[in-house]
């Protein structure tokens, strides 16, 4: 089994269903991460990559953001 795993959270914003996604291990999870589920599965599939220690989990995925935020602000 994978340290770091998909989950699936339904909400309602709106009157309209969304689907997100996060990431959970054995101490923690963050959900909420993103409605795009590729883009999660990417985080996951580096962190289970680096084996990167739980405590480090909200850090990483604020890292991921805040680099992805610099990357669309940059390309417009």
């Amino acid at each position: 089994m994978k340290k770091y795993q998909l989950i699936e959270n339904k909400i309602i914003l709106e009157n309209i269903h969304i689907t997100t996604y996060g990431i959970k291990c054995k101490s923690q999870s963050v959900k909420d991460i993103s409605t795009n589920k590729a883009y999660v599965k990417k985080i996951i599939e580096d962190l289970n990559k680096h084996k990167l220690s739980e405590i480090h989990l909200r850090d990483i995925v604020d890292d991921f953001l805040a680099t992805d935020k610099e990357k669309i602000a940059s390309s417009k």
